[in-house]
């Protein structure tokens, strides 16, 4: 009965998934390179043929040396290993949302795009200005693509570590700060049901957002009973409310979580396609040694990988 119900909810909606992974360079080879790569799935959950013509596909990207080089210039940080790891994830995180806004592109009629990870770009904080503004400027790409496209798009947050609403109640009511209670804790006494859902509240937590432009006050964000763990967030654009969107936009995430037993479908799907094995990491390094030969770069290997591997 529930997964027909969730059939209902989804029919004649496209829900997009992306996800992603990468590859660091490594202390293993002397040559700083490495590879993004975005995993997407695309479910039209058409009536003639329902969950069949699905597509899956990924995007890969190589970082190379050059790249890197110019990262260093441009992000004003000395190329150590920490900066390109660094560097690799921010790479991962933009390629993640510019696929997004490539298949916001191609989807036509109603659809739902999800990502997961947040929109409010908080864990970037610490970095220099250069960093946060890579990360500010990918997400409100995607807002406003989102915004013109008229496709909403959703943030899932599973597990969440988020205190906006209570640091809000904490102000209002004049409490000390508790720094170990999430929002997700405090309203897990209050969504009991599945199903259930926080009313709307503006994401103006300040810090970074600040830098977001007219998306400074343009996040919103609830939580939702999904499971039986704590609620998950869920963020978007606040234009998907101001269109009388956001009702249907929670049934089509319930319908995902219904299909995908507790987490979305299509998130779920993405992230198998995306995830890159140790065993790829192997094929990549061997390619990758192949090519140094064909173009004659001497490529100089860890001494004690190069042991493991030959006695593997």
């Amino acid at each position: 009965m529930a997964l027909d119900w969730a059939k209902a909810q989804l029919l004649n909606v496209t829900v997009v998934g992306v996800d992603g992974s990468q590859i660091v360079p490594t202390e293993e080879i002397h040559l700083p390179v490495g590879v993004v790569q975005a995993g997407w799935f695309l479910n039209p959950h058409s009536p003639d043929s329902y969950d069949v013509n699905y597509v899956k596909d990924v995007v890969l990207e190589l970082i190379t040396p050059a790249e890197l080089q110019q990262a260093e210039q441009r992000l004003r940080q000395p190329q150590t290993y920490r900066f390109q790891e660094r560097y690799i994830h921010l790479r991962r995180f933009q390629l993640e949302l510019k696929t997004l806004q490539q298949r916001m592109a191609e989807v036509k009629g109603s659809a739902l795009l999800l990502f997961d990870g947040s929109f409010v770009a908080t864990f970037a904080e610490s970095y220099a200005p250069e960093w946060q503004s890579e990360y500010v400027n990918a997400v409100c790409k995607t807002l406003s693509a989102s915004k013109e496209c008229s496709i909403p798009v959703v943030a899932y947050i599973d597990q969440s570590k988020a205190r906006d609403v209570v640091t809000l109640l904490a102000h209002l009511q004049r409490l000390e700060p508790n720094p170990y209670l999430s929002d997700a804790q405090l309203f897990n006494s209050v969504l009991t049901e599945w199903g259930d859902r926080s009313p709307l509240f503006i994401c103006d937590r300040g810090g970074i957002l600040e830098s977001y432009g007219h998306w400074a006050h343009g996040i919103g964000f609830c939580y939702l009973k999904a499971h039986q763990g704590y609620p998950v967030r869920l963020e978007f654009p606040l234009w998907i409310y101001d269109a009388g969107l956001l009702p249907s936009v929670i049934s089509w995430v319930c319908g995902e979580l219904i299909t995908g037993q507790g987490y979305p479908y299509a998130l779920e799907t993405a992230d198998q396609v995306a995830v890159l094995q140790g065993s790829d990491r192997q094929a990549f390094l061997k390619q990758l040694q192949v090519w140094a030969e064909d173009t004659g770069i001497k490529l100089h290997f860890n001494r004690k990988w190069v042991s493991k591997q030959q006695r593997r």
